[in-house]
């Protein structure tokens, strides 16, 4: 009987033990499992307007409250920063002097019009590429733009290599170089 009563215990021992892992993986487990797949299709799609249902008021509903407040804020944050892109690309754009812009992987990201018009290159040839070289000189090398946003690395000896005697620094801005060039087929 003894036996027979511990075997009962231990039985219910047991499923008194998966009954409350069951509750848990359903209370916790499931829910920040749900949160950590819900972040990882936000990152990957880049879309800030999803959001993670919350049905409870507990630490675990206040987490996921909580990434939805800040999916918030940075869907906010999108919008603003694709606001001012759009703001600063019209600027370019209708500016009347020659701007090219490049990224800190030496992309174009800006050609405005008075740029196609200089230097004869179309913007849709240069945007999204390394190849602003093309409106200045024969072959790939390095503009001065380059060499700035490389100065670190690579110092004044590529300013000197490419630029020899017909570059200074700026008097007008710190950290800013000035070079001249001569280009025949402008």
């Amino acid at each position: 009987r003894v036996f027979a009563a511990l075997v009962v215990m231990v039985i219910l021992a047991l499923a008194m033990g998966g009954l409350i892992a069951w509750r848990i993986t359903q209370s916790v487990t499931q829910p920040i499992t749900r949160m950590q797949l819900m972040m990882t299709e936000i990152a990957t799609n880049q879309d800030f307007s999803r959001r993670v249902p919350v049905d409870r008021m507990d630490e675990i509903g206040l987490s996921l409250a909580a990434f939805n407040a800040m999916l918030e804020k940075i869907q906010e944050s999108s919008a603003l920063l694709k606001q001012s892109e759009s703001k600063l690309a019209q600027i370019i754009g209708g500016c009347p002097v020659p701007i090219f812009v490049i990224d800190a992987q030496h992309r174009v990201t800006h050609w405005n019009r008075a740029c196609e018009n200089l230097v004869g290159v179309a913007a849709n040839r240069v945007i999204g590429t390394t190849h602003h070289w093309m409106g200045f000189y024969d072959e790939a090398r390095p503009v001065l733009a380059d060499i700035v946003i490389s100065a670190e690395a690579q110092g004044e000896a590529a300013l000197e290599r490419h630029y020899a005697g017909s570059y200074q620094r700026s008097p007008l801005m710190a950290g800013a170089y000035e070079a001249e060039g001569f280009y025949p087929h402008m």
